[in-house]
């Protein structure tokens, strides 16, 4: 499974499982625990809003495909479908850099903030 596909994928469950906890506590407000009715919605809008924050870049330079992808907590930097780089972080206070350089002294930087934006250097030059 490709990482947009992995985006789009997360966002739906999470919607769906938004949508639930907010029809569970309208249809069963006063027949369950106050600790559930608080907590499950509250926990579920935290993952909906965690999954705006997925983020993927993908661009072709020269004859190579390079693509980033910020997830919950995996972050990779791919050269044509292989790893180069990664890391897996829980939380982070400061933006993840990953970086490479290629065969013929092309260095390439990507560097993730902390609410997932990603930004692309190939030989200190920002693509857009």
């Amino acid at each position: 499974m490709n990482e947009e596909t992995k985006i789009w994928l997360h966002r739906i469950i999470c919607t769906l499982f938004l949508s639930l906890s907010i029809f569970i506590d309208i249809r069963f407000f006063l027949e369950i625990d106050t600790f559930i009715i608080i907590f499950f919605p509250l926990f579920s809008l935290v993952l909906f809003l965690n999954s705006l924050t997925l983020s993927f870049k993908c661009f072709r330079y020269q004859d190579k495909i390079i693509s980033v992808y910020a997830g919950f907590i995996h972050h990779t930097l791919r050269i044509n479908s292989e790893i180069y780089d990664e890391q897996t972080t829980l939380i982070t206070f400061t933006p993840i850099k990953l970086s490479t350089k290629l065969e013929n002294n092309i260095e390439i930087n990507a560097t993730i903030s902390t609410l997932n934006r990603i930004s692309i250097k190939i030989n200190n030059k920002l693509i857009k």
